[in-house]
């Protein structure tokens, strides 16, 4: 079964909302800005760290560690607010 689920990207704002283009996917709203803004950043980065598991997962020949590694090290930068 595939995951069902808006495509990405999805971009963290400053007000904490997690958007796909104009399409509104999550707010954060714990009370407490950093951690709200953290919190967006990490759902904001869900697509392409889905994309990185299923990508390695799937992987089939030669494994590509370098494209591999670009991709999961983008997912985590964006995953933590860095990009």
């Amino acid at each position: 079964m595939s995951a069902k689920f808006t495509r990405g990207p999805w971009k963290a704002r400053m007000n904490c909302d997690v958007m796909a283009g104009e399409r509104l996917v999550a707010v954060c709203m714990t009370g407490w800005l950093r951690e709200d803004r953290a919190n967006a950043h990490l759902i904001a980065a869900a697509p392409e760290m889905l994309e990185a598991l299923e990508r390695i997962r799937d992987e089939s020949g030669p494994f590509n560690l370098g494209e591999m590694r670009k991709l999961v090290e983008s997912a985590i930068r964006k995953a933590r607010g860095e990009e």
